[in-house]
């Protein structure tokens, strides 16, 4: 059989869309092809729709593209070396679109630990820093400390500073319980 060539307005055709061109134009059913290289229907649809996540691993279809262009009589390394070409192409461009992806899923995942953390920063200023109506549960706390030692030691609290600790060992017992 003559070989041909068959290109669109790009360039030259991929594997499959030339199998699938040569096959029609020679008037050869898919059935017939796979009936020939026994093969399924099925897979040589996939074949021809350069289907790359239903085709088999790559020495299988490359075994059966062998077989498909034989069967048509198109040059077996030909169809090869399109499949070889188209496959680099489609790696390298789901390898682009999963970057994008994993870095746009990581500018997001940085987002939401950002947010997250203002968040927890927000709420707990707001948990150490609320002053009620009446002060701060920590102020009404160390009025009521204050009060109490003074008391315990007889009124000698300074309030500019620390307080005066007892000075015989009966009044630092009652001080400290």
């Amino acid at each position: 059989m003559a070989k041909r060539s068959f290109q669109d307005h790009s360039g030259i055709l991929s594997f499959g869309r030339y199998l699938k061109a040569v096959r029609e134009h020679q008037d050869i059913s898919l059935e017939s092809v796979a009936a020939e290289i026994r093969i399924s229907p099925r897979q040589l649809t996939w074949i021809e729709a350069e289907d790359h996540a239903r085709m088999p691993a790559e020495v299988y279809t490359r075994g059966i593209l062998r077989a498909y262009a034989v069967a048509i009589g198109v040059a077996p390394e030909d169809i090869v070396e399109r499949y070889r070409i188209h496959r680099a192409v489609h790696e390298q461009s789901a390898r682009q679109e999963s970057e994008i992806l994993t870095s746009g899923q990581k500018t997001v995942s940085r987002m939401l630990l950002a947010l997250g953390a203002l968040a927890v920063i927000m709420a707990l200023t707001l948990f150490v820093y609320d002053p009620g109506e009446h002060g701060s549960a920590d102020s009404r706390a160390s009025q009521e400390t204050r009060e109490k030692v003074s008391a315990q030691a007889g009124g000698k609290v300074r309030a500019d500073g620390p307080p005066l600790l007892p000075t015989n060992s009966a009044q630092a017992l009652s001080f400290f319980s």
